[in-house]
């Protein structure tokens, strides 16, 4: 079990206990509370053959989270409203980056482990839909990027249409890559400066990134994004064929993630 596991949930659940008057700012925390107790009862029940995968980068990014939590929702001072998206994101990130912990976990030899890995990534996708992610992350483009909405529709368009079965996955796996580019495009233009050609994500994480939290966050979750590119790509491509369920789910999680954690 990851070390700062239980103690971002009891500060998240001991927190909803006193939330009293708090109503504005209720529904964040939940919604954090909510992942953090998923990815609790997730890693509980891991079968034992799974366990040894490595969770570094999982117990680093939920030290980064439980700490920013304990900063930003202590017992009940005055809030800063505009702080209030990180909460989410920052669960919303370390579940990023549990999912590709998962994954490796879930190539391990063992019924019980495909059953496992499906029975949590199903779960997931429904706290997924009862947090309203699509929505989320549409208002955050809405706000941040306007010219990427056409893109995200797009996307959604041609997600909804494999579900139906009147789209093939190919075309909605570059559908959310091309949405992905553009996101990543508009971050690159905010933090270039002047005569510079390219820039890392590391330099874009310390120049966007919102605090010296966000810019851990965003360091991170490279990996993640890396990983949900080269899936894209190779379902794009027929290379590699990871379902548009999953591929939908992990494209919100990073857009949600990006979008909230850079200034």
């Amino acid at each position: 079990m990851p070390k700062d596991l239980d103690a971002l949930l009891v500060h998240y659940t001991g927190w909803l206990d006193r939330y009293g008057q708090a109503t504005a700012i209720a529904p964040a925390v939940r919604q954090a509370a909510e992942e953090a107790e998923w990815l609790k009862h997730t890693i509980e029940s891991m079968p034992e053959e799974a366990r040894g995968v490595s969770t570094t980068e999982l117990d680093e990014q939920l030290g980064v989270v439980l700490k920013r939590a304990r900063a930003i929702v202590p017992m009940m001072p005055a809030y800063d409203a505009a702080s209030i998206p990180l909460i989410a994101s920052g669960t919303t990130s370390v579940n990023s980056i549990a999912n590709t912990v998962f994954v490796t976990a879930a190539s391990a030899v063992g019924p019980e482990v495909s059953v496992w890995f499906d029975d949590a990534r199903d779960s997931y996708r429904k706290l997924q839909e009862a947090h309203l992610r699509a929505q989320q992350v549409r208002a955050l483009i809405a706000s941040a990027y306007p010219r990427q909405l056409e893109r995200f529709d797009t996307a959604v368009d041609a997600y909804q249409k494999t579900r139906l079965n009147t789209g093939a996955p190919t075309s909605a796996a570059f559908e959310m890559r091309t949405l992905i580019d553009g996101i990543k495009g508009e971050l690159v233009a905010r933090a270039k400066q002047p005569r510079e050609q390219k820039v890392s994500w590391d330099a874009l994480s310390e120049r966007l990134g919102k605090d010296p939290s966000s810019v851990t966050t965003l360091r991170n979750h490279k990996p993640v994004r890396d990983a949900l590119y080269d899936d894209l790509s190779g379902t794009g491509k027929r290379r590699t064929a990871v379902s548009p369920d999953e591929l939908w789910s992990r494209t919100l999680d990073h857009l949600l993630v990006v979008l909230s954690e850079t200034a």
